[in-house]
């Protein structure tokens, strides 16, 4: 009678959670980098260029790499190369909170933060959410799971400006650096219910 029950783990309606709590945060994240321009040049006495130019490299990467992180995912699975992707990010975001020359900033905000989000964004998570919705609500599923960019956004940009404001730049960046490691164990724990 319980063998044919399913783990919650692989239930579709929580793979479509963890996905769409994935995308919230990677992107939220991502767009609230903006607001450290001001305090981190102000603070570390850089012109603007040092951190543009590493912000525009992220968006660059993000972009290239997207499709040699589906290549991988084809080869190695799609959970585990978006928890990758996490892990990267995540460490390039805390590194990125201790850089205090502009070669360290480009190399954790631009390099290992572009890298990341290229493995752990829109592309992969819609095919995981694609792979498990019921296939009259495919589209609905992936509508949600795109919608939750914006609500990331919504939500996670007041709070960077919340704690850029009550603490300050590198405190701000290790807590984001914290909340974005949550994608490895979100990611891996979808890997039962994710064929490939």
């Amino acid at each position: 009678m319980f063998q044919n029950k399913i783990k919650f783990w692989c239930n579709p309606f929580f793979v479509l959670f963890a996905c769409s709590l994935i995308v919230l945060v990677s992107h939220g994240i991502r767009h609230s980098f903006g607001l450290f321009m001001l305090p981190i040049t102000s603070d570390l006495s850089w012109g603007r260029a040092e951190l543009s130019v590493a912000l525009a490299t992220q968006t660059l990467l993000i972009g290239l790499v997207a499709p040699f992180a589906g290549a991988l995912a084809a080869h190695w699975g799609v959970a585990r190369t978006i928890a990758l992707g996490g892990a990267v990010f995540a460490l390039g975001i805390l590194i990125m909170s201790q850089a205090t020359a502009p070669t360290a900033m480009f190399a954790s905000a631009g390099l290992m933060v572009g890298l990341g989000l290229g493995a752990c964004g829109l592309p992969l998570i819609l095919t995981i959410v694609s792979q498990v919705a019921p296939a009259e609500k495919r589209s609905i599923w992936v509508g949600i799971t795109t919608a939750c960019a914006t609500g990331g956004q919504l939500l996670l940009l007041p709070l960077s400006q919340t704690l850029i404001s009550s603490y300050d730049w590198v405190f701000a960046l290790f807590g984001l650096s914290i909340l974005s490691g949550m994608i490895v164990p979100l990611s891996m724990s979808m890997s039962a219910a994710v064929k490939a």
